[in-house]
């Protein structure tokens, strides 16, 4: 017997990636899987490296609801010495 999926309707756009920004220039992957991933099972991250993209990160999960379930959680969340602000990213289609 298959399992029924949950029924939530998620608002249109909802996207799996979250667009991070504000973070310290100090925060590794590590720092940042450890605090995204309480919240599902994280895809990648990637962290921007050049004067134009430092402080921000895209952190992609395998599951649209646990990158809302973050969203909801960690926008405005203090993380070494700064508030991040979260977004959901929308893609070109």
């Amino acid at each position: 017997m298959a399992l029924a999926r949950p029924t939530t309707k998620l608002p249109p756009g909802a996207n799996r990636i979250l667009f991070v920004k504000n973070l310290n220039y100090q925060i590794t992957g590590e720092d940042l899987y450890d605090l995204f991933g309480r919240y599902g099972t994280i895809r990648q991250i990637r962290i921007g490296n050049e004067s134009k993209t430092k402080g921000t990160a895209f952190v992609v999960f395998d599951d649209v609801m646990d990158a809302k379930n973050a969203l909801d959680h960690l926008n405005g969340f203090h993380l070494q010495e700064r508030y991040i602000l979260a977004a959901k990213k929308n893609l070109p289609r």
